[in-house]
């Protein structure tokens, strides 16, 4: 598994590589790159979710799905303390820390992993992290309980995805054949169109300046090493009895940062620089330490 991982991530950053040449050529303009990163978000995504709940509804996958969904609730909240503990009062820190690129990282790797069944796994993941990045997460950037939008949650399409998607699961709703190919062939758009739209955001940063920077070395061993062992050591409650469950969130919680906290803090007036650094370096350290945290995973687990 962990090779299979390493593969992946091995393509993923190729693809990145391209966004980021693409970006400095000019191949694309600056508005290109925007408008697909609005059909990722839009189409693109969400198809992907909805497509997750295509599985057939059984007591083992319903006992998934509610497993999935109230241990990511548990390892959020785990995760928000200990990155509140480590940062104290930096707010764009500890969002940083906490809210992972699981949807446009995650759900690939996943599925290249297992298969399409992860993805039905993940959602509850996803929609959680939606959730609580639009309410608790905003305010500890703002520090003004004003600032949560419930309505920026609601209208989330990733959200609207997955209640629908749990609809036609629950409701047993059949979904024509020429429909699941449709939604199939524009799925398998996410992995090449979310890296090179990543890659492209990353293509005016110095290499130098970032390296250079203390703080955002903290970062790369706070989100990619600390908090995901403290997830390992966590998911091992559920590990040997939903294996599939573990694996997936383990790979969803080890995943860099993502690309909204930049978008959060040229929003919100913070050091923008500084988050898209972050997001670079995580991005690309992540190569090492998300095989090293299924590495681990492996050999703790194993003897469970």
């Amino acid at each position: 598994m962990t090779i299979i991982l390493f593969k992946q991530l091995i393509i993923m950053f190729a693809m990145l590589a391209l966004g980021v040449w693409m970006k400095r050529s000019k191949m694309m303009s600056e508005t290109t790159f925007k408008e697909l990163g609005v059909f990722l978000l839009y189409v693109i995504s969400p198809i992907v979710v909805f497509r997750g709940y295509l599985v057939a509804p059984t007591q083992v996958n319903t006992m998934r799905l509610l497993v999935s969904f109230g241990a990511s609730f548990v390892l959020l909240l785990m995760i928000i303390g200990i990155a509140t503990l480590i940062y104290r009062k930096d707010g764009l820190s500890i969002f940083a820390s906490i809210f992972t690129n699981a949807g446009f990282m995650g759900i690939p790797l996943v599925v290249a992993l297992f298969s399409q069944e992860a993805v039905f796994v993940l959602s509850p993941f996803l929609s959680w992290l939606f959730v609580i990045q639009w309410t608790l997460g905003i305010v500890v950037v703002t520090k003004d309980p004003r600032s949560m939008s419930f309505k920026k949650v609601i209208l989330n399409p990733v959200i609207i995805a997955t209640i629908v998607g749990v609809i036609v699961y629950f409701l047993h709703i059949p979904i024509p054949e020429v429909l699941d190919e449709f939604l199939s062939r524009i799925g398998v758009m996410l992995m090449p169109v979310a890296m090179i739209v990543l890659g492209s955001s990353f293509a005016h940063l110095s290499f130098k300046n970032v390296f250079l920077d203390a703080r955002v070395w903290l970062m790369v061993l706070v989100r990619l090493f600390v908090l995901p062992l403290f997830v390992v050591v966590a998911l091992s409650v559920i590990a040997k009895d939903f294996e599939l469950v573990a694996y997936t969130l383990l790979v969803a919680m080890s995943a860099p940062i993502g690309a909204n906290v930049a978008i959060l803090a040229q929003q919100y007036n913070k050091d923008t620089t500084l988050a898209a650094s972050q997001i670079m370096l995580t991005t690309l350290f992540s190569i090492i330490s998300m095989p090293l945290m299924v590495f681990i995973a492996n050999m703790l687990w194993r003897n469970l």
